[in-house]
């Protein structure tokens, strides 16, 4: 293709035309092709030219090795130099300059260590660097050989010393969780022991790690066991907190027993952790358990579940903690103690939003907080969505009496609690018009104004409404119903709904007219 111009035609009428539309013009084409030649070599001269000005001028400004002086306090025994020379400026020693790299890059900062010149090595010519790895390796290989001959004569582990690895790969494995099966099947890991003994150390099998964790256990406990002795000698009661862990068909039953010693301290230590998932978790099984693993660590004596005979160990505790459950409340009688205190609001706030009413306010608020929720709702029976809705006068109330509650529980409605500020005590008022407040759309001002216009008076936010303010009629509620919940119906039945919408909309008509016949008398 060829940019052909066009005489008597500005340039923007220029065609690309393909050769074979050019017959005839062979002499023109061959012409242009030799100029172009000429000007491309021309062009390709001077900037050749230029970068050898350049490079002489950099030149002048490198320091030969012979007269370096590093001003920077640092070295160049590193063989990292072999690529870089120094570049002076004002005298002083401030960048150096890749021998690898164009002239055009910039020079690196150096500020008396190799640590950008290596970078810089590392990530532009990893294949140099690599070299220079490789014969440094080489070059060390004879000051090495006598350090490789001590190394070869590695002493023998003893037992005791074997036996103190396993211990020690033990607890790492116990303490950060790690599957006790690790120091058998994994390879890595038995190479690094490999490696560091030369094959005078083989980490532990499974059977071994089973075998320290139950030894480790043993001397755990004798600790605990001592702790408590003199904690007890001192006339100091510990106490003990419980609870049921269940997952994955593993139940186990949890004791902690904590005190304050006598530097203020707070000390817990585990008690025990029993599996029940054989066993029925009632208060006796409880009750049993905790007593017979009370006694196991020096804590009062007990002979057993059934058997008639000493039990002294509630004597021995000062307190216990516990949840609400009814199994660990009941096994936990003969003891005195308190259920948790967080367990218990949380339950009487649990309670409070299961209430219905309360449910379905909660589930408003909650689509309204949720952008993705509300963005893939589905629409409602009548057409609408989750921001579009309608709450009735006691709804409202119910909304400000627990904003407050929901806010303690981290439900972030700050924008919310504003936008509940808003009366509705026009009953059309929905509550896409706080949703929009909330967006940033509908300004406080703006919501005043279409308020007062609905009332066809002045009206301010003032707070909750008082009881001779509101409407005597019961106001209509919206469609309630959610595809997360089951059913808001204020209605025992279809009938009864339809006969209270029926006289909702009958109000809402009347009320219009009310309106509209005010306006007239304006």
């Amino acid at each position: 293709m060829w940019l052909i111009g066009w005489e008597g035609f500005p340039d923007r009428d220029d065609t690309w035309e393909p050769i074979e539309h050019l017959a005839g013009y062979e002499g023109e084409i061959r012409a242009f092709r030799e100029r172009k030649k000429e000007e491309d070599d021309k062009k390709a001269a001077e900037a050749g030219a230029n970068k050898k000005r350049r490079k002489e001028e950099e030149d002048a400004r490198l320091v030969e090795d012979d007269c370096f002086e590093d001003t920077q306090g640092g070295n160049r025994r590193s063989p990292v130099w072999k690529y870089f020379k120094i570049q002076k400026c004002e005298g002083k020693v401030q960048n150096v300059r890749c021998t690898l790299c164009s002239i055009e890059k910039k020079p690196i900062a150096y500020c008396g260590n190799i640590t950008n010149i290596r970078v810089h090595l590392t990530s532009c010519h990893k294949d140099e660097y690599c070299k220079l790895i490789a014969a440094n390796t080489t070059s060390e290989t004879a000051s090495t050989e006598s350090q490789s001959k001590l190394d070869e004569l590695v002493p023998q582990i003893s037992s005791e010393k074997r036996d103190e690895l396993h211990r020690l790969i033990t607890k790492w494995l116990v303490r950060c969780g790690r599957p006790l099966t690790l120091p058998q099947h994994d390879e890595e890991f038995r190479d690094i022991f490999r490696c560091l003994t030369k094959g005078q150390y083989v980490p532990p099998t499974y059977h071994i790690v089973i075998e320290q964790v139950l030894k480790l256990s043993v001397e755990g406990k004798a600790r605990v066991v001592q702790q408590l002795k003199e904690l007890l000698e001192e006339g100091i009661l510990p106490s003990i907190c419980g609870d049921i862990w269940s997952q994955g068909g593993i139940s186990i039953f949890g004791i902690l027993v904590y005190w304050v010693d006598k530097n203020f301290e707070f000390q817990s230590r585990l008690l025990a952790a029993i599996p029940v998932l054989s066993v029925r978790h009632t208060g006796v099984e409880l009750e049993n358990a905790t007593k017979v693993a009370c006694a196991d660590f020096g804590l009062g004596q007990y002979c057993g579940q059934g058997v008639d005979g000493v039990d002294t160990v509630p004597e021995f505790i000062h307190a216990t903690c516990s949840d609400n459950a009814s199994n660990i409340v009941c096994g936990w009688e003969s003891f005195d103690g308190h259920e948790c205190s967080a367990h218990t609001l949380a339950l009487v706030v649990l309670t409070f939003l299961e209430q219905p009413l309360v449910r379905k306010v909660a589930v408003q608020m909650y689509d309204v907080e949720s952008p993705t929720k509300a963005a893939n709702a589905v629409p409602n029976p009548d057409g609408s969505v989750y921001r579009n809705h309608q709450l009735m006068l006691d709804e409202w109330d119910i909304v400000r009496e627990s904003v407050y509650i929901l806010r303690l529980m981290d439900c972030k409605l700050e924008d919310f609690v504003v936008a509940t500020m808003l009366d509705p005590r026009y009953k059309s008022f929905k509550f896409k018009y706080a949703g929009r407040w909330m967006r940033g759309r509908l300004t406080l001002k703006q919501a005043e104004t279409w308020l007062a216009n609905a009332f066809e008076a002045d009206w301010k936010p003032k707070g909750p409404v008082e009881e001779d303010e509101r409407p005597a009629k019961k106001m209509k509620s919206g469609p309630t119903e959610r595809t997360s919940v089951a059913s808001f119906l204020m209605c025992d039945s279809d009938e009864e709904d339809a006969v209270e919408d029926a006289a909702a909309e009958e109000c809402e008509v009347e009320e219009l007219d009310e309106v509209h016949r005010s306006r007239a008398c304006l």
